[in-house]
């Protein structure tokens, strides 16, 4: 079966079996599945017992997790079960590697169109290339007149964004109609316009701000954390990235574009 909790969210492998064990029969099935009796695995989750390597991985079999989550859960058995220290520290350090491996935003985001740098700087260098690249994919703002008049912007601006996107194939007009050209763009954190993308972004969310709306979210906000759960966090506003990316994937007949921010960083 198919768990659908982040493995990565959790930092002892029985927590996880515990929080995956939580429907009515899974714990059952999963004891028969790796050739268990019941009250074993009971007292592996609730007491001192520890799974084998090879119970672990059928585990992993059971909850059909990929290579990554496969290997991430087995250190999360040694880590518990091995005597040297050195060798927990290796294990850890290793799982943190895959945290970090498996957490990139780029990992998250299909991309099939990469701009050379010149185009990037154009597209990137204001807000509303994106913006207009994306309304192409609305019914009720698919003419060039529907984005002048929706965005407030200069009919030569529009047109000469409009050609832009469409010379680079990132949008089609066909009989004064557009639509989206290529899937999406996507600026990897080492390119030096990650920045710009961000800056003109943050702007127009602080422009937002001032025009109230019972949909629109504002949140800003300032904690203490331990390293441990600010970690956990992290995770947490990944996997909502990686949700709202899946959302946008399957939703149709779209009727507006939104913009999402997200921020979480340390006060060094």
């Amino acid at each position: 079966m198919n768990s659908n909790q982040n493995i990565f969210l959790f930092d002892s492998y029985k927590e996880y079996l515990k929080d995956a064990c939580k429907s009515r029969g899974i714990k059952k099935e999963l004891a028969e599945f790796i050739l268990v009796k019941g009250s074993f695995l009971s007292q592996i989750l609730n007491g001192n017992a520890h799974l084998s390597i090879d119970h672990a991985f059928h585990v992993t079999e059971f909850f059909k997790l990929n290579a990554k989550q496969t290997e991430y859960f087995l250190n999360l058995v040694q880590i518990e079960k091995v005597a040297s220290e050195n060798l927990r520290a290796f294990l850890k350090k290793s799982n943190s590697n895959i945290i970090k491996s498996e957490s990139k935003i780029i990992k998250m985001i299909p991309t099939s169109t990469v701009l050379n740098l010149e185009d990037s700087h154009t597209y990137y260098s204001r807000w509303y290339y994106a913006a207009i690249h994306i309304l192409g994919a609305i019914e009720r703002f698919n003419t060039r007149k529907a984005i002048i008049d929706h965005l407030n912007l200069s009919a030569k601006t529009v047109n000469e964004v409009i050609q832009f996107l469409i010379d680079k194939n990132l949008l089609i007009e066909d009989k004064y109609k557009l639509s989206i050209g290529k899937a999406r763009i996507h600026i990897p954190k080492e390119s030096s316009l990650f920045v710009k993308n961000h800056e003109n972004w943050r702007v127009e969310a602080i422009r937002a701000i001032d025009k109230p709306d019972d949909d629109h979210i504002h949140y800003s906000s300032i904690y203490a954390f331990n390293k441990k759960d600010f970690l956990k966090l992290n995770a947490l506003l990944k996997k909502t990235i990686k949700d709202a990316e899946s959302l946008l994937t399957s939703t149709n007949k779209e009727d507006t574009v939104v913009v999402f921010n997200l921020d979480l960083f340390k006060i060094s």
